[in-house]
């Protein structure tokens, strides 16, 4: 799929978190607390190549990622996301965000870092690397540097830099670094 920009885009997170150049901001679930939330319908497996047709929002997903295996489900769209503090957008864009849940049921620690591992399309036909907003309702450690432990649900919102007249259209997540064999991906027009 697009899996030379998620690479790239992993690498710039990555040195971006080697730095300590990462901005956090507010999110909704923040702990290590074991999930009791119950799962929605699945749309598979993706590891395998075996999803059929983009999910809707709200179903689940499992992810077989090179450390473990994720179960990721898009929540909704916050459209336009509110900006605070210093945080902004360029002329004639604005910020869209993706609120998604990711379950680490696997046996290893996920460490992944969803703004270089996913890619929002819109409706004009444009690609969106997730961005880093420090003051919005959107943003911050979830989208940057979530660290699921095993057995763990975090919940968070990934922003994304859009033109003022596109829509979101998908939402495609490849689990760890854009080298998982597939992308999962979410139909957001639903």
């Amino acid at each position: 799929m697009r899996r030379g920009h998620l690479r790239t885009a992993a690498c710039l997170v990555a040195a971006a978190v080697a730095s300590g150049g990462v901005a956090c901001g507010s999110d909704d679930s923040e702990s290590d607390k074991p999930s009791n939330k119950p799962e929605s319908a699945s749309s598979g497996i993706v590891g395998d190549n075996d999803q059929k047709k983009p999910a809707a929002i709200g179903e689940t997903i499992t992810i077989v990622t090179v450390e473990t295996t994720l179960k990721v489900t898009v929540l909704g769209v916050v459209d336009p996301v509110k900006l605070g503090g210093a945080d902004g957008a360029e002329r004639g864009k604005r910020f869209a965000g993706v609120r998604a849940a990711i379950q680490n049921v696997g046996s290893k620690r996920y460490t992944g870092a969803p703004i270089g591992e996913a890619v929002l399309t819109d409706s004009d036909g444009g690609e969106h690397q997730g961005g880093l907003l420090s003051e919005s309702e959107c943003g911050g450690s979830f989208a940057s540097d979530p660290q699921i432990a095993p057995g763990t649900r975090k919940e968070g919102c990934i922003p994304y830099e859009i033109d003022k007249g596109a829509d979101p259209q998908t939402f495609e997540y490849a689990g760890k670094d854009g080298f998982v064999p597939a992308t999962a991906e979410w139909d957001l027009t639903q």
